[in-house]
């Protein structure tokens, strides 16, 4: 997507014969034409602009049947449609203290109690698919919009 350019703003100059009410439409017309391109250039935020849930997972991996799902309770009227796994990082609490990129797929449901389950997680790396690693520390962030 081009990036939108600034617009020359509107005055009531420009429409001399329509002076006498136009000048109120143009203070808060030009306002909301700076503040949309504002967003759209590069200031869309996701908690802000799009309507959705956003959560964060941090969590030691024991086991499938321990640790997942991962569940957030789905607080809109529309039921979601597309889930999104943002981010997705592993630590290996022996090694160091930091957290490295890695790339996950996951399973999505939204159950009886109206609330997002995430399971079947397994970690995509460049010699194949693999499970989670138990005692492994994780952050995901996952999206879903209605």
């Amino acid at each position: 997507m081009a990036k939108i350019t600034a617009t020359q703003k509107l005055i009531v100059e420009d429409f001399a014969d329509q002076k006498d009410w136009i000048g109120k439409l143009f203070g808060p017309l030009n306002d909301f034409i700076i503040n949309v391109l504002r967003s759209v250039n590069g200031g869309i935020e996701f908690s802000s602009n799009i309507l959705g849930l956003e959560k964060e997972f941090d969590f030691s991996f024991v086991s499938d049947a321990v640790s997942l799902p991962l569940k957030v309770t789905w607080t809109l009227l529309q039921r979601p449609k597309a889930y999104y796994l943002v981010a997705a990082y592993e630590n290996d609490p022996t090694v160091n203290n930091s957290f490295a990129p890695i790339t996950l797929a996951a399973n999505y449901i939204i159950n009886a109690k109206n609330e997002i389950e995430m399971n079947g997680i397994v970690k995509l790396t460049s010699s194949g698919i693999s499970g989670l690693t138990t005692g492994k520390r994780y952050k995901i962030i996952m999206r879903a919009t209605p």
